[in-house]
């Protein structure tokens, strides 16, 4: 399955996850005074497709949120919900989008997870898998289990996983549900890679 083969390390993705992770670091040192500069915006138009499956039921959608959901889909046996969040890419050609992303999405996980998030749960994609599965260039996610936060809707689990295509935008999306089986379905599968850019 695609989603238990994005997990698995090699010599080439834990040289970049550390890299990753020490511009995470950086970036949560320097949060405070650089986050007016930061190049993304909450909503704005991008290229971003998501694929509505047959058990994907789109839902309203408050109009707005702290964390950008354009849309969300639930199924009818209740098994998860799904949000999709948009932040459109501002400035262009940005040096070190890497800080950038880092800088901007590190306050969305923790407020969006109701707590201080370790940065070394962090899971940092590999590239390639990015661009072939998404067609984006840097991905990450991480899992809570037990949100305490509002946004965490009361569920057991919860997947956050953002997307970037440099010079374009992030998506921001978010698989909730109760039961931890329910991640090794096809069902869950289809709705993890259920956009594109």
């Amino acid at each position: 399955m695609r989603f238990l083969n994005r997990f698995k390390s090699s010599a080439r993705m834990q040289s970049k996850a550390i890299l990753f992770f020490i511009v995470f670091f950086v970036a949560a040192l320097s949060l405070g005074a650089q986050t007016q500069d930061l190049p993304f915006v909450i909503g704005g138009d991008f290229d971003v497709e998501i694929f509505q499956y047959p058990h994907m039921i789109l839902i309203d959608t408050p109009a707005s949120d702290s964390f950008g959901t354009a849309c969300t889909f639930i199924d009818s046996g209740g098994n998860y919900e799904l949000r999709y969040g948009l932040f459109a890419q501002t400035e262009y050609n940005v040096e070190n989008v890497q800080r950038s992303f880092a800088l901007f999405i590190i306050p969305i996980i923790n407020s969006a997870a109701g707590f201080e998030v370790d940065l070394n749960e962090v899971e940092l994609y590999d590239d390639q898998d990015v661009a072939d599965e998404f067609n984006g260039d840097i991905g990450v996610s991480v899992f809570i289990p037990a949100p305490p936060s509002r946004f965490g809707g009361g569920y057991e689990f919860m997947l956050l996983s953002f997307f970037y295509k440099i010079n374009q935008g992030i998506v921001m999306q978010t698989i909730l549900f109760d039961d931890i089986e329910f991640a090794g379905t096809y069902e869950f599968d289809e709705i993890s890679h259920s956009f594109s850019f």
